[in-house]
């Protein structure tokens, strides 16, 4: 079943139960949610009023969705987004279904395609490459280990790498910051001051957040910028009290305005992947509610974000020291999440991340040039 899709229509069982059969027997898989999956799928998105989608599934082995903002270039050319892949290991139920959404693809106008890419890169996006054991965090890329040799086989080349880096030695990591003694001096020298990035906080000031948020994204490949309304759903209340209240932290120039911060959270996974003990989905979670029930102290650094006026008073690292330096005695591990390769983020965390308990977790971004 292919179809250009239109936000009145219904996802058919079969795009869920797909998922569902290549994950049966993996307890790390952290189950899609129906409602948030339609949801997304329907009017009541925004992406639906300039975008264009299409949907296809091979009952019981593959599925795919396609998008197409006609507003988005990449490297000056019209492209078509592929996402929400799932699939067992079949080639052919593939080939099948890539050749109808590239066919539809070129249909729209679009001249090369990536993915895997959920909508937008505001999105989920990006193939897990490695480290399959270590498991999924909540909102990561997880895939079985054969999706990248299938898409190699589909004509798609490697575009963008990111990755996610672990430590356990969480009590030494905020003395390897040596070498930008002088980024938090300047910070500290310039009057600005850090604190707790309350969950209260957020809520008031969801629109400054916003702003950070859109300066740190809008540096993403292939970004699209989205609305106030849908960020505020996105990150409103459910969002904010599953944030970490000890490490989670902001800075304050001498003004009193906000000028970045570091947005922090417990990997939440074992509470909420196939294997758990408990039925909770991610919308439920709350940190007081959740957090001694974890199986592992996991803090993940999930954004740091600092707007563009103050990017020269040495902010982003002083986020970092912060965080580190609070995480003490609270967590076994830290981890930095979701970085793009060979940015300045990635160069900080290289120098950070240096010993032998440290593990890297790869994906990557994927693309083919469309035949006319």
């Amino acid at each position: 079943m292919s179809m250009p899709w239109t936000p009145e229509q219904n996802l058919p069982p079969e795009f869920l139960t797909v998922a569902q059969d290549v994950y049966k027997d993996d307890p790390f898989w952290i189950p899609e949610n129906a409602q948030q999956l339609a949801q997304s799928f329907s009017s009541a998105n925004p992406y639906f009023q300039q975008g264009r989608a299409w949907v296809s599934v091979e009952p019981g082995q593959a599925r795919l969705a396609g998008f197409f903002n006609p507003e988005l270039r990449v490297e000056s050319r019209p492209v078509a987004f592929f996402g929400y892949w799932e699939s067992l290991d079949q080639l052919p139920a593939n080939q099948s279904l890539f050749s109808e959404f590239e066919r539809w693809a070129v249909d729209q106008g679009a001249e090369a395609v990536y993915g895997p890419i959920n909508f937008t890169t505001y999105g989920e996006y990006r193939i897990r490459l490695n480290n399959f054991d270590k498991g999924a965090l909540p909102g990561e890329p997880y895939n079985p280990p054969y999706y990248e040799a299938l898409l190699e086989q589909l004509g798609y080349q490697f575009s963008q790498g990111y990755y996610s880096i672990f430590s356990e030695q969480v009590e030494k990591l905020p003395t390897r910051f040596a070498q930008r003694v002088n980024n938090l001096e300047a910070c500290e020298d310039a009057g600005f001051t850090i604190s707790t990035l309350t969950p209260e906080y957020m809520l008031e000031n969801l629109e400054k957040i916003f702003e950070i948020s859109d300066a740190v994204f809008s540096d993403n490949f292939a970004y699209s910028p989205i609305p106030f309304s849908l960020f505020k759903a996105g990150f409103g209340e459910s969002y904010v009290r599953r944030i970490c209240p000890h490490t989670s932290v902001k800075i304050e120039s001498p003004e009193g305005e906000l000028a970045g911060c570091l947005v922090a959270f417990p990997d939440y996974s074992s509470l909420i992947n196939q294997g758990a003990a408990t039925d909770l989905s991610s919308s439920e979670l709350d940190f007081h509610q959740h957090f001694d029930f974890l199986d592992n102290y996991t803090c993940l650094i999930k954004t740091v974000g600092v707007l563009p006026a103050y990017r020269r008073y040495g902010i982003y690292t002083k986020l970092l020291h912060e965080h580190m330096s609070r995480a003490v005695g609270v967590y076994s591990a830290i981890g930095g999440v979701l970085m793009r390769e060979a940015n300045g983020a990635s160069s900080l965390a290289d120098e950070v991340f240096t010993d032998e308990s440290t593990h890297r977790r790869r994906y990557g971004l994927f693309y083919k040039v469309l035949d006319k």
